[in-house]
């Protein structure tokens, strides 16, 4: 049997819910590997990461919908140079935002509440629109950083996300995407994150080495992929997963496991088995 067909028939016995404590789901035996405890911190904090992307991705996609539906002047929307997302009682507040002199403005607003609801629309006003507070921190956050050298594997600019420590409960982290330009092809790598902590800028952490471009697998099919950059996979990983709604294989050589994810309703599970036992 092709060894994803294996992975795929043991899977229901090696997922790891997220509804769970992690600990008590390990199990050793049917190849399944144990997580070391460094492993389960890091496993709970991917998880939560790749879905909070999602989550900001999903809320960027629909507010853009409305955005356009606006039917805003040109010469307005030209002025939209990047976007950030914060909490709002109703859901994620995105705000599409330009410069004006030295200071940042909001050109437009809209909060998205889950499905394709999107509401509290607000439009470029010149004496209101002055970003401050977490907004205009944010916007500062991702300004900081130099992307010129990052490895892009689109033609179109990267798609950068920032989560603050108020979501990631460590640190700021400013995401820069490779985006998906059309459905023939799903960018694996040109993924990259950046950690600012106490305003100090961390080294960039990127997925790959080298751009991987893969097809949509067929419905039923899992993405797979050798992953050498870290001993966990990354939330990019789970990111994909879940906009792509396939499971995947994220494999690691170097400690010998398989990682699988499956993604259901905007959540994700992972789970392990151990290559060494894969026959």
């Amino acid at each position: 049997m092709p060894y994803f067909a294996r992975l795929a028939a043991t899977f229901s016995a090696i997922i790891l819910a997220t509804t769970a404590p992690l600990a008590a789901q390990q199990r050793d035996t049917n190849g399944v590997t144990p997580l070391t405890a460094e492993q389960t911190a890091a496993v709970g904090d991917i998880i939560a990461r790749g879905e909070a992307l999602y989550r900001y991705d999903q809320a960027a996609w629909h507010t853009t919908d409305k955005l356009v539906a606006a039917h805003i002047p040109q010469e307005v929307m030209r002025r939209i140079i990047g976007w950030v997302v914060v909490p709002a009682p109703e859901g994620l507040k995105v705000i599409y935002y330009g410069r004006e002199a030295d200071r940042h403005i909001m050109i437009y607003s809209s909060v998205w509440s889950g499905g394709t609801d999107v509401s509290a629309e607000r439009r470029y006003d010149p004496e209101f629109s002055i970003l401050a507070g977490e907004e205009a921190r944010l916007v500062a956050l991702r300004e900081q950083i130099d992307a010129s050298g990052f490895l892009l594997c689109a033609s179109r600019p990267f798609n950068t996300v920032i989560l603050p420590a108020s979501v990631t409960s460590a640190s700021d982290s400013v995401y820069f995407l490779t985006p998906q330009v059309d459905n023939r092809t799903v960018p694996l790598g040109g993924h990259h994150r950046v950690d600012i902590v106490d305003g100090v800028q961390r080294p960039v952490r990127s997925v790959t080495r080298s751009c991987i471009n893969m097809p949509p697998p067929p419905r039923g099919a899992m993405f797979g992929i050798n992953h050498i950059t870290s001993a966990v996979p990354t939330e990019e990983y789970i990111f994909t997963a879940l906009t792509q709604r396939r499971s995947f294989v994220v494999m690691t050589p170097d400690n010998g496991t398989a990682w699988i994810i499956e993604p259901r309703d905007g959540r994700a599970t992972l789970g392990t088995v151990r290559m060494a036992d894969r026959h």
